[in-house]
Parts: structure tokens; C-alpha cells; sequence
């Protein structure tokens, strides 16, 4: 196997070991992994819409309907009308909803440590550089 074969497939299992560490946290808050990131985006924003969700997500924001319904019924967010244009509505997490994104960001950095920990020290720092190795 080529040195770069190696560096790209070294990197695949990178990226599922971080999508499988949010697909956990997700499962842990009783959600699906769109739910979870249905309901990070509605705290990163403080309210978003769902045609943006939609478009962040690649759904349509009709298909995202059940799970905005889901999260709802768990009181972790709720639709408010948009206050800059009424004929829309934005995704709004609740009290509840904040607290798990929070947790998770928190587990998520504690995974991301996890995964680093395991990189080679030339392969860290070329991580955090300000400019491309």
C-alpha cells in the first residue's frame, strides 16, 4: 500500500470514528442522528429555519417534518413563528434541548481528544498549524 493510500485510508477511519461518536451521543439522547443534528444547528443558530436545515442537511424540509415533530414531543425544540418574516417559522431548541447539545459537544470533544490521541505527533501538529503543512 502507497504512503498515500495509507494517509487516506488512515483519515476514513478517522472520520468514522467521529461520525460514529455523534451517531452514540445521539442514540444516548433517545435521538435519531438527524434529530441530534436537526437539534445542533437549532442551537448553533438560536432558531433556525427549515428550509436552512433542509439545505444544511441535504433533506427536504418537508422530510425533516417527523423529526421536528419527534423533538417536539421530547420538548427539546419547538417551531415559533420567525419574527422577521411571519410567514415562516424558525426551529427554536428549549432549556432541555440546550443541555444535551451541550453535553454532547462536551463528549464530542473528549472523542475528537480520544481520536488525537492515537494521531502521530507530526500528524497533530499539522492539525492545529495556522497554515497548510
Amino acid at each position: 500500500m502507497t504512503a498515500e493510500r495509507d494517509d487516506a485510508a488512515f483519515a476514513a477511519r478517522l472520520l468514522a470514528d467521529a461520525v460514529h461518536a455523534v451517531a452514540a451521543i445521539a442514540r444516548d439522547a433517545g435521538l435519531s442522528l438527524d434529530g441530534y443534528l436537526v437539534l445542533h444547528e437549532a442551537v448553533a443558530a438560536g432558531g433556525i429555519r427549515p428550509t436552512v436545515l433542509g439545505r444544511l442537511l441535504g433533506r427536504s424540509s418537508g422530510s425533516l417534518t417527523p423529526v421536528l415533530d419527534r423533538l417536539a414531543e421530547l420538548d427539546l425544540a419547538h417551531r415559533e413563528t420567525n419574527p422577521e418574516d411571519r410567514r415562516s417559522s424558525l426551529v427554536v431548541a428549549t432549556a432541555a434541548g440546550i443541555a444535551i447539545v451541550d453535553d454532547a459537544r462536551a463528549r464530542q470533544v473528549m472523542a475528537l481528544r480520544k481520536i488525537a490521541a492515537d494521531l502521530p505527533v507530526d500528524v497533530r501538529r499539522a492539525l492545529v498549524a495556522d497554515e497548510p503543512a
